[in-house]
């Protein structure tokens, strides 16, 4: 059976190359890429990218009792259908929104990477946390 400190280091390591994966998936768009909605039944990659860091903010609120979120702003746009957390931005608006900006959503990934990776490292972590 696997040590909690190397289960630590597994789930790190696995949040590392998802996130890293997740970039690769957007690094030949150019800027304006990012904001595109090419039908009201997709979502703009900016709200893709978003979406996957506010749903580890999900995790994170689940896990720590004082957790706050990054942003009401973020919250509402990057909410796709889960009420229990406010009223879900209309996904065939989301390439309407001009804001959070394209470089706001990358500080916002980037934060949120920064935020998951310090309590995998440092924050004693349940089994029922670990799963999630």
């Amino acid at each position: 059976m696997a040590t909690v400190s190397r289960q630590k280091s597994d789930l790190l390591e696995q949040f590392n190359e998802t996130r890293i994966r997740t970039l690769n998936l957007v690094q030949t768009l150019e800027k304006d890429d990012f904001v595109v909605q090419t039908a009201s039944f997709t979502s703009p990659p900016k709200w893709h990218l978003g979406h996957v860091s506010w749903l580890f903010e999900i995790v994170m609120s689940k896990t720590s009792q004082n957790y706050e979120f990054y942003s009401e702003e973020f919250n509402e746009y990057l909410n796709s259908y889960y009420h229990q957390f406010g009223k879900p931005y209309d996904k065939d608006k989301r390439g309407l929104a001009t804001r959070p900006t394209v470089d706001q959503v990358f500080e916002y990934f980037h934060i949120i990477t920064n935020n998951v990776s310090n309590i995998l490292q440092n924050e004693v972590l349940d089994a029922k946390t670990q799963q999630l």
